[in-house]
């Protein structure tokens, strides 16, 4: 089952210091996407524009019950970030 859906992701862009906490500033993205369910876990894909860099980034959300969740991105922007329940991961 394929549903067209709309994402809205808001968090806050925080200063690489902490001395300057001026720069920290909030950031949203709404874009329409696709979810489906597939072999028991929930996908969520949609594309990313920036303002003022060319090009998508792809970005998939893949949740594995209520465990573990997994975010990549892949185009102008790349990462894979992966949220455990009760588990620090460190990202670089």
């Amino acid at each position: 089952m394929t549903k067209d859906v709309l994402v809205s992701i808001s968090g806050l862009q925080m200063a690489v210091n902490d001395i300057d906490r001026s720069e920290d500033a909030p950031i949203e993205v709404i874009s329409p996407g696709v979810y489906y369910f597939k072999d028991g876990k929930h996908y969520i894909f949609f594309e990313e524009v920036a303002e003022g860099i060319p090009g998508v980034t792809k970005t998939q959300i893949r949740l594995h019950g209520k465990e573990m969740l997994e975010v990549m991105k892949k185009g102008v922007s790349n990462m894979h970030l992966v949220f455990e329940k009760n588990k620090h991961n460190r990202f670089s």
